[in-house]
């Protein structure tokens, strides 16, 4: 058997990322549609951009959220063409 395999350099990688501060995420909150991990981002965009999450929250109410994520993956959408 073959002693290297990248799931293990993958697995290092996370650990050390880990250690040194970031979250590792769980696939059941991974969005595929948007490639990100969309609760992440509105609480990003909350703590980060309050004024501009009120402002938001105030012209769409409860699709604010939808707006902001479908807003982000056109603009991600751009940078990668």
């Amino acid at each position: 058997m073959d002693a290297h395999h990248e799931k293990h350099l993958e697995a290092y990688i996370v650990q050390k990322l880990v250690e040194n501060g970031w979250v590792e995420g769980h696939n059941s909150h991974y969005d595929p549609s948007r490639a990100l991990y969309s609760e992440d981002v509105v609480i990003w965009i909350k703590k980060t951009q309050a004024e501009a999450w009120d402002k938001l929250t105030r012209l769409h109410g409860a699709s604010a959220e939808v707006r902001a994520l479908e807003r982000l993956k056109k603009a991600l959408e751009l940078i990668e063409s």
